[in-house]
């Protein structure tokens, strides 16, 4: 099976750790098959080893943590059960304003921190939902991708790569959540200066926020500064716009000529919010007053180099 099709039957396998809350909350007595095939069956039909790791779940406690150790050794258990906990985790998640609200939250809360512990054998699950949920499931499903950190980073930015817009779109705005990634991040960086230049209107704009996030997290702030500068020259004005909000971000007064640069050219094309952007974003790199002209901001610009000159 391809990667994408592996993605794709992740979402659709067995909903048994749902039914193990006999353990969480009343539940039918009906589960997917293991392994993708999508079959409801009797949970009594799964494998043994399967329902004896639902029950432990529901147990909790040290029955859980030595089942959990064991899911961990063995891929195909631990695939099986990273499944089963996004699903509960989505099922929760959709609960949370029902009568039953409180389980809810706590069903989700649990279900959250045992995708965390599986790390990078979880992330392909979860990133899954970029590609293949709903608004809501990608919402939840870069939240938790946040929480898994830097293990997930790979298998999210793999999917800058997708053929989908949306999924790209989701992608990158997941990344914007995540963590730093040490040594993984120049090479992140990379992939991202290359997304910035998607053909997509709507995956740049997520793109160029998204390096403002990343950026501000990074020790050096130039190789992000130079990709939003790039991206404040984009022919769409929000991702323009998107591009002078991040720069405030990454809090570099080095970005300063490219924002006048984008401030003049708005102010011919009549682009109103990427002029009120850049404007915005020139105060606050700058440290000075709005200035009532693209002259008058090249004058403070000469102002703040003779300053550095001097010091």
């Amino acid at each position: 099976m391809n990667p994408q099709g592996r993605r794709r039957s992740a979402t659709l396998v067995c909903l048994g750790l749902i039914l193990a809350s006999s353990c969480s909350s009343s539940a039918s007595s009906k589960a997917r098959e293991p392994q993708g095939s999508g079959r409801v069956v009797e949970v009594a039909q799964l494998p043994a080893e399967h329902r004896e790791l639902l029950k432990a779940y529901g147990a909790g406690g040290a029955t859980w943590e030595a089942a959990r150790e064991r899911a961990l050794a063995d891929p195909a258990l631990a695939q099986f059960l990273v499944e089963n906990l996004w699903l509960e985790t989505v099922r929760a998640y959709r609960s949370l304003g029902g009568v039953q609200a409180g389980r809810a939250q706590r069903a989700l809360e649990r279900a959250r921190e045992e995708l965390a512990r599986f790390g990078g054998a979880a992330a392909p699950t979860v990133a899954a939902a970029l590609e293949l949920g709903d608004e809501l499931s990608a919402e939840l499903a870069a939240d938790v991708l946040a929480q898994i950190g830097r293990p997930g980073l790979a298998a999210v930015s793999e999917l800058l790569k997708n053929p989908t817009a949306r999924a790209r779109q989701r992608a990158a705005m997941a990344l914007g959540r995540m963590p730093h990634g040490a040594r993984e991040e120049p090479q992140l960086r990379e992939a991202l200066v290359l997304a910035s230049r998607d053909p997509d209107w709507t995956v740049r704009t997520q793109v160029a926020r998204t390096l403002g996030a990343r950026g501000a997290r990074d020790l050096e702030s130039a190789p992000w500064r130079l990709a939003l500068e790039a991206s404040l020259a984009d022919a769409d004005p929000l991702v323009a716009q998107a591009a002078a909000e991040s720069l405030v971000q990454l809090d570099d007064p080095a970005a300063i000529p490219a924002l006048i640069d984008a401030l003049e050219r708005a102010s011919r094309s009549g682009e109103t919010a990427v002029f009120g952007a850049a404007q915005a974003a020139l105060v606050r790199l700058s440290g000075a007053p709005e200035q009532p002209s693209v002259e008058a901001w090249r004058a403070v610009w000469r102002a703040y180099l003779t300053r550095q000159k001097n010091r």
